[in-house]
Protein backbone atom coordinates (compact mmCIF):
# COMPACT_ATOMS: atom_id res chain seq x y z
CA UNK A 1 0.00 0.00 0.00
CA UNK A 2 1.02 3.55 -0.62
CA UNK A 3 1.18 6.07 2.21
CA UNK A 4 1.34 9.79 2.10
CA UNK A 5 4.49 11.58 2.96
CA UNK A 6 4.54 14.79 4.71
CA UNK A 7 4.35 16.48 7.99
CA UNK A 8 2.62 14.25 10.51
CA UNK A 9 1.37 17.19 12.49
CA UNK A 10 -0.43 18.92 9.61
CA UNK A 11 -1.72 15.81 7.81
CA UNK A 12 -4.75 14.34 9.60
CA UNK A 13 -4.86 11.17 7.40
CA UNK A 14 -1.27 10.17 7.90
CA UNK A 15 -0.79 6.42 7.64
CA UNK A 16 -4.03 5.92 5.63
CA UNK A 17 -3.93 4.04 2.28
CA UNK A 18 -4.04 6.23 -0.84
CA UNK A 19 -6.89 5.51 -3.32
CA UNK A 20 -5.74 4.93 -6.87
CA UNK A 21 -7.63 6.53 -9.78
CA UNK A 22 -6.63 4.41 -12.82
CA UNK A 23 -6.23 0.91 -14.30
CA UNK A 24 -3.15 -1.22 -14.21
CA UNK A 25 -1.58 -2.49 -17.41
CA UNK A 26 -2.69 -6.04 -16.61
CA UNK A 27 -6.34 -5.02 -16.20
CA UNK A 28 -6.22 -3.18 -19.50
CA UNK A 29 -4.68 -6.18 -21.30
CA UNK A 30 -7.31 -8.58 -19.91
CA UNK A 31 -10.18 -6.29 -20.94
CA UNK A 32 -8.77 -5.95 -24.48
CA UNK A 33 -8.44 -9.75 -24.68
CA UNK A 34 -12.10 -10.22 -23.71
CA UNK A 35 -13.30 -7.60 -26.20
CA UNK A 36 -11.24 -9.06 -29.05
CA UNK A 37 -12.55 -12.58 -28.32
CA UNK A 38 -16.11 -11.26 -28.53
CA UNK A 39 -15.45 -9.50 -31.83
CA UNK A 40 -13.84 -12.60 -33.33
CA UNK A 41 -16.91 -14.70 -32.50
CA UNK A 42 -19.43 -12.12 -33.77
CA UNK A 43 -17.82 -11.16 -37.11
CA UNK A 44 -18.53 -14.43 -39.03
CA UNK A 45 -22.18 -14.23 -37.99
CA UNK A 46 -22.47 -10.66 -39.25
CA UNK A 47 -21.05 -11.52 -42.67
CA UNK A 48 -23.30 -14.58 -42.96
CA UNK A 49 -26.30 -12.46 -42.00
CA UNK A 50 -25.40 -9.91 -44.68
CA UNK A 51 -25.17 -12.66 -47.32
CA UNK A 52 -28.52 -14.11 -46.29
CA UNK A 53 -30.12 -10.67 -46.31
CA UNK A 54 -28.77 -9.98 -49.80
CA UNK A 55 -30.05 -13.33 -51.06
CA UNK A 56 -33.50 -12.75 -49.52
CA UNK A 57 -33.66 -9.28 -51.09
CA UNK A 58 -32.95 -10.81 -54.51
CA UNK A 59 -35.62 -13.46 -54.07
CA UNK A 60 -38.25 -10.96 -52.91
CA UNK A 61 -37.48 -8.79 -55.94
CA UNK A 62 -37.83 -11.80 -58.24
CA UNK A 63 -41.20 -12.73 -56.71
CA UNK A 64 -42.52 -9.19 -57.16
CA UNK A 65 -41.31 -9.03 -60.76
CA UNK A 66 -42.95 -12.41 -61.50
CA UNK A 67 -46.23 -11.18 -60.03
CA UNK A 68 -46.09 -8.00 -62.08
CA UNK A 69 -45.41 -9.95 -65.26
CA UNK A 70 -48.29 -12.35 -64.48
CA UNK A 71 -50.61 -9.38 -63.99
CA UNK A 72 -49.54 -7.87 -67.31
CA UNK A 73 -50.19 -11.17 -69.09
CA UNK A 74 -53.63 -11.43 -67.45
CA UNK A 75 -54.57 -7.92 -68.60
CA UNK A 76 -54.02 -8.75 -72.27
CA UNK A 77 -57.26 -8.78 -74.28
CA UNK A 78 -56.78 -12.16 -75.94
CA UNK A 79 -55.15 -15.03 -74.14
CA UNK A 80 -53.42 -17.37 -76.58
CA UNK A 81 -50.52 -19.76 -76.66
CA UNK A 82 -47.36 -17.69 -76.62
CA UNK A 83 -43.73 -17.58 -75.50
CA UNK A 84 -41.53 -14.62 -74.76
CA UNK A 85 -38.51 -13.33 -72.92
CA UNK A 86 -36.80 -10.07 -72.06
CA UNK A 87 -35.29 -7.94 -69.32
CA UNK A 88 -36.90 -5.53 -66.90
CA UNK A 89 -36.23 -1.83 -67.49
CA UNK A 90 -35.70 -0.86 -63.86
CA UNK A 91 -33.92 -4.09 -62.89
CA UNK A 92 -31.19 -4.78 -65.43
CA UNK A 93 -29.85 -7.76 -63.45
CA UNK A 94 -33.16 -9.60 -63.85
CA UNK A 95 -34.42 -11.30 -67.00
CA UNK A 96 -37.62 -13.22 -67.65
CA UNK A 97 -39.11 -15.94 -69.79
CA UNK A 98 -42.75 -16.88 -70.02
CA UNK A 99 -44.81 -19.51 -71.75
CA UNK A 100 -48.59 -19.68 -72.15
CA UNK A 101 -49.90 -23.08 -73.17
CA UNK A 102 -53.17 -24.99 -73.24
CA UNK A 103 -53.90 -27.13 -70.22
CA UNK A 104 -54.23 -30.82 -70.94
CA UNK A 105 -56.71 -32.77 -68.86
CA UNK A 106 -54.26 -35.60 -68.24
CA UNK A 107 -52.02 -33.07 -66.43
CA UNK A 108 -54.68 -32.04 -63.92
CA UNK A 109 -56.92 -35.11 -63.49
CA UNK A 110 -55.66 -37.99 -61.39
CA UNK A 111 -57.40 -41.29 -60.79
CA UNK A 112 -57.16 -41.70 -57.01
CA UNK A 113 -58.15 -45.37 -57.18
CA UNK A 114 -54.85 -46.23 -58.84
CA UNK A 115 -52.07 -46.93 -56.37
CA UNK A 116 -49.24 -45.54 -58.50
CA UNK A 117 -51.06 -42.13 -58.72
CA UNK A 118 -50.36 -41.93 -62.42
CA UNK A 119 -52.82 -40.24 -64.75
CA UNK A 120 -55.31 -42.71 -66.12
CA UNK A 121 -56.33 -40.73 -69.21
CA UNK A 122 -54.98 -41.61 -72.61
CA UNK A 123 -54.21 -39.05 -75.31
CA UNK A 124 -54.11 -35.26 -75.16
CA UNK A 125 -57.51 -33.93 -74.16
CA UNK A 126 -57.15 -30.14 -74.26
CA UNK A 127 -59.38 -27.75 -72.36
CA UNK A 128 -60.02 -25.07 -74.97
CA UNK A 129 -60.15 -21.96 -72.80
CA UNK A 130 -57.88 -22.88 -69.90
CA UNK A 131 -54.24 -21.83 -70.17
CA UNK A 132 -51.23 -22.43 -67.97
CA UNK A 133 -48.81 -19.51 -67.61
CA UNK A 134 -45.24 -20.30 -66.56
CA UNK A 135 -42.98 -17.39 -65.63
CA UNK A 136 -39.26 -17.84 -64.96
CA UNK A 137 -37.16 -15.02 -63.49
CA UNK A 138 -33.35 -15.24 -63.74
CA UNK A 139 -30.83 -13.02 -62.01
CA UNK A 140 -27.18 -13.07 -61.09
CA UNK A 141 -25.56 -11.93 -57.84
CA UNK A 142 -21.80 -12.06 -58.09
CA UNK A 143 -20.92 -15.44 -59.57
CA UNK A 144 -24.15 -17.09 -58.38
CA UNK A 145 -26.94 -17.70 -60.93
CA UNK A 146 -30.44 -17.66 -59.42
CA UNK A 147 -33.83 -18.71 -60.79
CA UNK A 148 -37.41 -18.30 -59.58
CA UNK A 149 -40.31 -20.01 -61.33
CA UNK A 150 -44.02 -19.40 -60.85
CA UNK A 151 -47.10 -20.58 -62.66
CA UNK A 152 -50.76 -19.70 -62.79
CA UNK A 153 -53.85 -20.49 -64.81
CA UNK A 154 -55.78 -18.14 -67.07
CA UNK A 155 -59.25 -18.60 -68.46
CA UNK A 156 -59.48 -17.24 -71.98
CA UNK A 157 -62.44 -15.68 -73.73
CA UNK A 158 -64.64 -17.56 -76.19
Amino acid sequence: MFYRRGDTRSAPGYGQPVKRGGFSLLELAVSLLIISAGIVTIMPNLSQGARMSNRARGLVTAVQLARNLMNELQLEKKVKEDKGDGIFEDFEDYSYEYAIEHVKLDEILVDVSREDNQNSMKGDLIVKRLYKVIVTINWQRGSEENTYEAFSFLYGEK
